[in-house]
């Protein structure tokens, strides 16, 4: 019955849940089981796992713009943010949204291995686990701000380089 609650007042538990509802605003339900939260870690496994998903689409989107962007493609263009070592203007946005998207899938893996070493009911890794999905967290909220209003937003459409692209298929 380790830090389960399953010592305290049926009542008193329903009451504590109610009033932290309250004060959050988040649905909190009392557990059905538990021990298994003492246990295992797998809710942190399951949302750094979507958290990753989100990572690697804001990955694969990224690169996608980074590409149409580039020459000989060129059928959009990103707001010049940084100028380059030459000609060019450095994609600095999807650049950062790669990086972030790399280190949240980072997070994942040293979450997972964390989550899999717990032993019994002793996760002494649980301080790397919280670390790990809050940065994630927070690194994704920031990031998506960012690439919605400094990418996203601004891009603007090649039309006769697309028009050329869609004549030649």
């Amino acid at each position: 019955a380790i830090g389960t609650g399953s010592n305290a007042n049926r009542l008193y538990t329903f009451r504590v849940i109610e009033i932290i509802r309250d004060l959050t605003g988040i649905g909190l339900a009392k557990s059905e089981y538990p021990i298994d939260l003492t246990q295992n870690n797998d809710v942190f496994v399951e949302v750094s796992g979507l958290l990753k998903s989100l990572a690697v689409n804001l990955m694969k989107i990224s690169t996608d713009l980074r590409i149409m962007n580039s020459k000989p493609f060129s059928e959009i263009h990103l707001a010049d943010m940084q100028a380059g070592s030459t000609w060019k203007v450095n994609p600095v946005i999807p650049e950062m949204v790669t990086q972030v998207a790399i280190k949240v899938m980072a997070n994942d893996s040293a979450i997972s291995i964390c989550a899999a070493s717990g032993n019994f009911e002793l996760n002494a890794f649980m301080p790397l686990i919280a670390e790990s999905i809050l940065e994630s967290l927070t690194l994704l909220k920031e990031t998506l701000k960012i690439f919605r209003t400094k990418c996203i937003n601004t891009i603007t459409a090649n039309e006769e380089c697309c028009k050329k692209h869609l004549d030649n298929s």
